[in-house]
């Protein structure tokens, strides 16, 4: 099962995907003018590689299919993830780096 909680106040959607009432992945899809951000893309880890990530982001993209553009952030070493998204027809864009400032 996956469903969608509406925020349209702040045009947010919660997905989730839900096999006999445990959470197997979640998303998060943000509405900014024309096009939707998609944050916090989770599968449980337990049974990544099974399809779990595919149907929900295929299930979220229909739903934001009012907009003609999306876009997401996956860090490079998320190998799995990233075939997820360019299978689903995501492009790269550009690349960055993350910097830390210690004391």
């Amino acid at each position: 099962i996956i469903n969608r909680i509406d925020n349209k106040l702040c045009n947010k959607y919660f997905f989730k995907i839900m096999k006999n009432d445990e959470i197997l992945g979640v998303a998060l899809a943000v509405r900014q003018f024309d096009h939707y951000g998609i944050f916090e893309v989770a599968v449980d880890p337990e049974i990544r590689d099974r399809g779990v990530g595919s149907s929900l982001m295929r299930f979220l993209l229909n739903k934001i299919s009012e907009v003609k553009t999306a876009y997401l952030q996956v860090e490079i070493v998320n190998a799995s993830a990233i075939r997820v998204y360019e299978k689903l027809g995501f492009q790269t864009l550009y690349d960055y780096h993350y910097r830390i400032f210690e004391k």
